[in-house]
């Protein structure tokens, strides 16, 4: 029984199903006695649980956490993983409060209370580095606000599209009303890009907040418009999916693209670099010839080598990918994907190692790895979730030959 006990401490660590012994010992069900599993398939039960790669959420943040909110909680991170931005809603006032905290001690950065509903009720909240700024969609998608989060003040409002018969200049594209659901802050904070999809066109914008005047619009168009839009770690380059085969590096120096990436996939649109910017990760289906009956896909992730413009690596995912963007870790040996399952998978780069399957609940719109790579991030509608590892490689392997020995059935052999 205290094997029992163990083993249940250990299984509270882990997302695999559990043996129906402890299903029913928690549910008060008498046991059958030859279900009880002896000493030596407890402690088996037990290694086997602990030697497990898997994952546990250490904190969580979530619309349970603030009763007074009328509808689900909206969470994003900041671009290093450091910070988290939550806003809540109340209908009946009109009103909505804001929080940013620093996810590595769960305190509370700054907390704005009383804001104007209309001016945060889009879903593209983007969170800047440090935690700093703040950007967010009006609920109209008509312009973009961004906030000094700790002074509490409006330093910027972009202008997105125009009402009919508003004046623009003779370079500025005329766009017509669309709705933003995905924006970012570049790493160095210096930029925000956003994606608006409208009718007949979308858009990719990219504002300098150095130089606000500047035309933002460096994409559009009429096709299978971009999920999301993600940065390099220094800042260089932009990446978004331009069609249902290719994904379009755009170089912010120079302003124009760099490099165009053609995969015989169908691209879901989304995509992250690594930590160190030399591999991005793309994600898309493919045909699974594998299956005999009906139209069935399996999920991939091509890990695109942009210094060498070649692919690095191939490895094969949930068919069911969300918006959010692919994690790499700071250790290079990780990467995360979501699915609008709710599920997240982390793989391992080397394919040496069998992925990690976690359960964030309803499909997390962010995820990020905590700048030592120890913890990962993932955020949504409705939930934040910061996920820690446990790992526990074997210290020494030992082989041995297999011994022969009589039995009552015959000879049979074990090692």
């Amino acid at each position: 029984w205290h094997a029992m006990e163990l083993l249940q401490q250990a299984e509270q660590l882990r997302g695999r199903p559990r043996p129906a012994i402890l299903e029913a010992a928690e549910a008060g069900k008498p046991a059958i006695t030859k279900e009880i599993p002896n000493r030596f398939q407890l402690r088996t039960e037990a290694l086997a649980a602990l030697s497990l790669r898997d994952g546990r959420v250490l904190r969580q943040r979530s619309t349970d956490d603030d009763e007074s909110a009328s509808l689900p909680v909206v969470y994003a991170v900041s671009p290093e993983g450091q910070f988290a931005v939550s806003v809540s809603h109340r209908l009946g006032q009109r009103t909505c409060d804001l929080a940013v905290v620093d996810l590595e001690s769960g305190g509370e950065v700054a907390r704005w209370e009383g804001l104007d509903q209309m001016a945060f009720s889009g879903s593209g909240l983007a969170l800047g580095p440090g935690g700093k700024r703040l950007a967010a969609p009006s609920s109209s998608s008509q312009d973009v606000t961004v906030w000094e989060v700790i002074d509490k003040r409006q330093i910027l409002k972009l202008r997105v599209w125009k009402k009919p018969g508003e004046a623009r200049s003779p370079s500025e594209p005329a766009i017509l009303p669309g709705t933003i659901d995905r924006m970012v802050f570049s790493p160095d904070g210096r930029y925000l890009a956003a994606v608006l999809a409208s009718t007949p066109k979308w858009h990719v914008f990219l504002w300098d907040l150095e130089d606000a005047d500047a035309a933002p619009v460096i994409y559009s168009g009429d096709r299978l418009p971009a999920a999301l839009v993600v940065f390099s770690p220094d800042s260089r380059l932009l990446a978004f999916r331009t069609d249902v085969h290719k994904v379009t590096v755009w170089g912010l120096g120079e302003k124009q693209v760099e490099t165009e990436i053609q995969l015989p996939l169908e691209l879901n649109g989304s995509l992250g670099f690594s930590r160190d910017g030399r591999l991005l990760g793309i994600h898309g289906m493919e045909a699974d010839e594998s299956q005999e009956r009906g139209a069935h896909f399996r999920g991939v992730l091509v890990v695109w080598d942009v210094t060498e413009d070649r692919q690095y690596r191939r490895l094969s995912t949930s068919p069911s990918v969300s918006k959010a963007q692919v994690a790499f870790c700071s250790d290079g040996r990780r990467v995360a994907v979501a699915g609008v399952d709710g599920e997240i998978q982390v793989l391992d780069l080397d394919g040496k190692d069998p992925s990690v399957t976690l359960h964030h609940g309803a499909a997390p719109h962010s995820l990020a790895w905590e700048p030592a790579g120890e913890c990962l991030i993932s955020a949504g509608i409705g939930s934040l979730n910061v996920w820690e590892f446990s790992e526990s490689p074997p210290l020494s392997i030992q082989q041995f030959e297999p011994e022969a020995f009589p039995g009552p059935m015959g000879p049979f052999s074990y090692s």
